[in-house]
């Protein structure tokens, strides 16, 4: 008898227990505010995607022209180098 009783006040003790774990996560006065609140940001990258990628089909190419230029082929306290043409990427 004593035995079961024993074992009852330990079986109620870790049930009580149980059901007082802290819950995690939005409480239930919240939780359409959060569940909002998580659709928005979710919204918002999506949107911050779009105009990224947006902005990367919409912009211009540039319009690149070569500069050409001849170096070298001079003697310089008897140093003598040889020409060399050099080319000069620009964009518009």
């Amino acid at each position: 008898m004593r035995n079961k009783l024993l074992l009852l006040l330990v079986a109620a003790c870790g049930l009580g227990g149980c059901a007082s774990q802290p819950t995690y996560g939005p409480s239930k006065d919240g939780a359409a505010d959060y569940n909002l609140g998580r659709s928005d940001a979710v919204k918002q990258q999506y949107w911050i995607i779009q105009n990224q990628q947006k902005a990367l089909q919409t912009k211009p190419q540039p319009r690149v022209s070569y500069y050409t230029f001849t170096t070298g082929g001079t003697t310089t306290n008897g140093v003598t180098t040889v020409p060399t043409t050099e080319y000069l990427r620009i964009e518009n």
